[in-house]
């Protein structure tokens, strides 16, 4: 069935027979009004001439009762136009009704000129404005009853749902069953037809709590034949109290056979008297009651007679019997076995036998003495349904009642499908599918699209059968963090029998974080959206609804929407959203150029700090050519329209997209031959706008790194980066006139480190393409220094350190802190180098005089070779430099041959 009718659907299964009934009423009124007024006109002209008008004409208009008269107007304008109209208030049928035939017969009268009526304002009377007051209730009236007909119109025969929630009310007819009663309807009928037409009779229908019993009680009644069957639907729950069951029982019993014969109301109640079912508090009633007392069994009598006369058998369906408490189950049972048990009366009641047995027990008799097997001639068992029914249910409904997106719908039916029988465990009836999916619809309406669709259903699953586990895996009781931010269930979890939804859990985390294999975007086993699956809600983080709209507006647009994100500190976000999207996911080419517009514009603005990984993708021949036809793509007009996007100054005035790609390539961090952007497209393009940039008097962000055009084989390890030469002059030529923030950030950490003491520090590698000499970078940074250049000391210090470790950078290893060291200028550093460079020097000295035989005695060197070595250990500068004094000493202590 579909749950979400048209407009015309609705007005067709609108009951309009109870509304062409009232039309019916009311015409029927409305002629005899007519009818009586126009006979008895002049009787009625007579009687008002003598009694009513000569009291109206006592009247007379002054400005007390015209102040009274539009002081109350204006209230009366203000109740019915403004808060009428505004609460829909619908007023009383009969009163519209004779409002409105006053109206229209003072209107008559007015204004056929039969009376003269004291004027108020000009042509204006009393009688003017009562006409005006009662023509206006009734249109407030009529509007108001035409838009409450709109709504129902909105809100009937919605099969239970309202709002996408499936209520737990029972179905009324077979188009309604989705457990296909329909055989099973047919054979209790069956039975029933047979049974003998004076031959009174129960019937228990049983089955288990959320089986069914009211949803089968109710088709049962909707296909009952009512030309043979009168039925009465009694639910004893509805009672105040238990000493009133038996009275509203047969108040319904005395609505139904007084149809049938004008005796049994007044048998019927005197039979009520009888039974003193009805609770008569005053003494007089009581003791004319006695009469009625000792003659019960007559009146009973009287009763079956008329029952016996009926032309039609009485169906009286009991239910929520195993929901009373033990003495209403008690007064239920009197009626059926001794009460109400008349000819023809036939009693279908549903409950669960072992709930209404176990409640029985517990009265302190025994058990035997109330089986309930005794009271019922016929018990009828429902069958038990095939958990298809329940599974394909929940199946149909649940992806309908979310409103899931195509993607989002296959993959719930598919974790459906594949989780059969853990479905079966947990949700056992068909009340329990419904309130799943109204807890997941819910749910999930403030986290569509914000998480795994897959996951969320599991998770909802453990909150619907295991509330206190659930809280538990809130909790991260069940979990540990492993590698990657990733969580997997404990050794304990995994070894525990007491945990009743491991086998949820086990659908949601691994044993090990290398067991994952699927992208952790939004998924529940990654640490970043963990939560939002318990909180059902965002906290400081885009909502995917909302960087889905790159896919909506225009290219203009997406740039302003990653500006805004960038700036608000949300990068990440989008960085994460995009990289969990791949090519073949999309359906069209559009929807593809707008992906890539977004990784560009995220590349640009974060100046490559976000973004790379999806761009690189989404440049991949290899997929682009396996989705090309699908996307009905031009890949080389897709490649232009990329190129139109990083090569516009606009949007990155330094080209440091192109830059980058282009360091990227030439050092093999990605595929040249796998991108369809290829060096031979960016560097161009790159090299003029260096060029140009370079050559102006601006201060610019290229650097030595934006003018790498190629190295001699990406593939070897001993690669050589080239630097194109004129890139490389122009910068020379730029840092004259600009040194400020080369010389500024020349020397560095070259990783982070969570040590404070342990670090490498170096230069900026490509300095030797520009300055060509480690001389001429001196003479460069010495220059600065005497112009005031910040941190050109620093430079001119470290570049004696760099030389001295052969060209590589420093490590720095408990020494003390790292960055203090730079912040200093590496002031000790020089002065420990230069104790070395001293003792160099005494130690080449030294050996030249052995090598001319000055010095010949072993002693005497190996003596001032540990002095040396003495020396060397106090001085804790660990460079190239320093081992090779080592070896130089190793070679001196050597013996001659």
């Amino acid at each position: 069935m579909n749950n979400w009718r048209t407009y015309k659907d609705q007005l067709q299964r609108i009951p309009w027979a109870n509304y062409g009934r009232c039309v019916v009423r009311y015409a029927v009124v409305c002629l005899l009004v007519v009818a009586i007024w126009r006979t008895y006109e002049e009787p009625i002209l007579a009687a008002f001439n003598k009694i009513i008008l000569p009291v109206l004409a006592i009247f007379k208009a002054n400005v007390w009762n015209k102040t009274l008269t539009y002081s109350l107007s204006a209230i009366l304008l203000y109740v019915l136009l403004y808060r009428n109209i505004k609460h829909r208030y619908l007023y009383n049928p009969h009163l519209v009704l004779v409002l409105g035939w006053s109206a229209v017969i003072l209107g008559y009268y007015r204004w056929s000129g039969t009376y003269n009526y004291e004027s108020l304002s000009g042509r204006l009377t009393l009688v003017d404005v009562l006409i005006f007051f009662a023509v206006l209730v009734v249109i407030v009236a009529i509007v108001n009853y035409i838009r409450a007909i709109v709504v129902e119109m909105r809100t009937r025969h919605k099969e239970n749902l309202q709002e996408g929630v499936l209520y737990d009310n029972p179905i009324c007819t077979l188009d309604e069953d989705a457990l296909d009663w329909s055989d099973e309807v047919g054979k209790l009928l069956g039975v029933v037809n047979q049974l003998q037409k004076s031959q009174p009779i129960s019937i228990a229908i049983n089955a288990h709590w959320g089986a069914g019993k009211t949803s089968f009680l109710k088709i049962l009644q909707s296909s009952i034949d009512k030309d043979r069957y009168e039925v009465v639907y009694f639910n004893p729950r509805e009672s105040k109290t238990a000493s009133e069951i038996q009275e509203d029982f047969f108040q319904q019993i005395i609505a139904a056979l007084s149809k049938y014969n004008g005796n049994a109301e007044y048998n019927l109640k005197k039979y009520m008297q009888a039974l003193q079912v009805i609770d008569d508090k005053n003494w007089i009633t009581k003791v004319l009651n006695i009469y009625a007392i000792l003659n019960k069994e007559s009146y009973r009598e009287k009763i079956k007679r008329i029952c016996d006369k009926l032309p039609v058998k009485v169906i009286i369906i009991i239910d929520d019997f195993d929901r009373l408490m033990p003495d209403e189950i008690n007064e239920v049972l009197k009626l059926i076995s001794t009460n109400a048990c008349f000819a023809n009366f036939i009693f279908l009641t549903a409950f669960d036998k072992n709930i209404v047995n176990d409640i029985l027990s517990k009265m302190g008799q025994s058990e035997d003495a109330y089986f309930t097997n005794k009271y019922f001639d016929l018990e009828y068992c429902l069958p038990i349904r095939s958990y298809d029914y329940i599974w394909k249910y929940f199946a149909d409904h649940l992806c309908e009642a979310t409103h899931l997106r195509t993607d989002d719908a296959q993959k719930l039916k598919q974790a459906i499908e594949e989780n059969k029988d853990l479905f079966r465990t947990n949700l056992t009836t068909m009340r329990d599918a419904k309130r799943m999916i109204n807890q997941l619809m819910l749910d999930y309406q403030l986290l569509d699209m914000e998480v795994d669709v897959r996951d969320f259903l599991y998770v909802q699953l453990i909150k619907y059968k295991y509330p206190e586990e659930y809280r538990a895996l809130a909790n991260k009781e069940y979990v540990v963090e492993g590698g990657f931010g990733m969580y997997c269930l404990t050794e304990n979890t995994l070894k525990s029998e007491d945990i009743k939804c491991l086998s949820i859990l086990k659908q949601l985390f691994t044993e090990k974080e290398e067991d994952y294999h699927t992208d952790p975007y939004r998924r529940i086993y990654s640490s970043d959206s963990f939560n939002i699956y318990f909180y059902n809600k965002l906290y400081n983080e885009l909502e995917v609804k909302e960087m889905r709209r790159i896919f909506d507006v225009d290219y203009e647009e997406i740039r302003s929407m990653i500006v805004e994100w960038q700036d608000g500190g949300h990068a990440e976000d989008i960085s994460n959203y995009l990289q969990a999207i791949y090519v073949n996911q999309f359906d069209t080419a559009e929807q593809l150029k707008h992906y890539v517009a977004a990784c560009c514009h995220l590349v640009q603005v974060s100046k490559g700090g976000f973004g790379q990984t999806a761009l690189t993708r989404a440049l991949y021949k290899p997929v682009l050519e396996e989705n090309r036809e699908k996307l009905n793509l031009d890949i080389e007009q897709y490649k232009e329209f990329v190129m139109s996007i990083i090569s516009n100054k606009d949007n990155d005035p330094y080209y440091k997209m192109m830059s980058d790609m282009n360091y990227l390539f030439v050092h093999g961090v990605h595929d040249e031959d796998g991108c369809i952007i290829k060096r031979a497209d960016i560097w161009p393009l790159v090299k003029a706008r260096n060029l140009e940039l370079l050559n102006g008097d601006e201060i610019t962000e290229i650097s030595a790194y934006d003018c790498i055009t190629h190295s001699t084989d990406h593939r070897d390890t001993n690669k050589k980066i080239v630097l194109d030469k004129e890139c490389c002059a122009t910068y020379r030529r730029y840092l004259d006139r600009h040194p400020d923030l080369y010389v500024g950030s020349f020397v560095g950490t070259t990783r982070e480190s969570s040590l404070s003491d342990w670090n490498y520090v170096s230069v900026n590698t490509y300095y030797q393409p520009i300055f060509e000499s480690d001389e001429n970078l001196i003479t460069f940074m010495e220059t600065c220094k005497q112009k005031g250049v910040v941190n050109a000391q620093r430079a001119i210090n470290f570049m004696q350190l760099y030389i001295a470790n052969e060209h590589q950078p420093v490590e720095f290893k408990e020494q003390g802190d790292v960055q203090k060291k730079i912040d200093s200028d590496f002031v000790v550093e020089i002065e420990q180098l230069n104790k070395l460079r001293a003792l160099y020097d005494q130690m080449k000295a030294y050996k030249k005089r052995i090598d001319n035989n000055q010095i010949k005695k072993r002693e005497t060197i190996l003596k001032k070779v540990a002095d040396w070595k003495l020396q060397l250990s106090k001085i804790p500068l660990y460079i190239k430099f320093r081992e090779k004094i080592l070896a130089e000493l190793t070679m001196i202590e050597q013996p001659r041959a």
